[in-house]
């Protein structure tokens, strides 16, 4: 991801002009306890009993969160999976905005949405 949609300009361009971006690695440090989070975070807890499963989402699992700077309010298209494609990645950041604009009623947001990154 970072060697992909991560290092696409467009990308970088989004991200510095409206979002600040927090990389959360989840093998050194909880899943954050935000509202917008808390399937997420009852999904990590569950599977900290279940050893192979810890190992495959460990391994294998990278998800990107857009959220609310309150963390209360997912932003990003339900169902969104992470992807290394920069086109499904800017994508998905515009479809964030545009979310975010509806619950702002902002024409222009600015630096105000964060995006949490979870990574093994």
């Amino acid at each position: 991801m970072r060697e992909r949609s991560l290092s696409d300009a467009r990308v970088i361009a989004l991200v510095r002009q409206h979002f600040v971006p927090v990389w959360v690695n989840v093998t050194e440090q909880p899943v954050p306890d935000l509202p917008a989070l808390a399937s997420v975070r009852r999904e990590w807890e569950r599977i900290q009993h279940d050893p192979v499963t810890l190992w495959l989402f460990r391994t294998f699992q990278q998800r990107t969160f857009v959220l609310s700077p309150d963390g209360k309010t997912a932003l990003h298209p339900k169902g969104w999976k992470s992807s290394d494609e920069p086109d499904q990645f800017v994508a998905m950041l515009q479809s964030a905005l545009r979310s975010w604009q509806q619950v702002t009623k902002q024409s222009h947001p600015t630096r105000q949405v964060l995006t949490v990154t979870f990574r093994k």
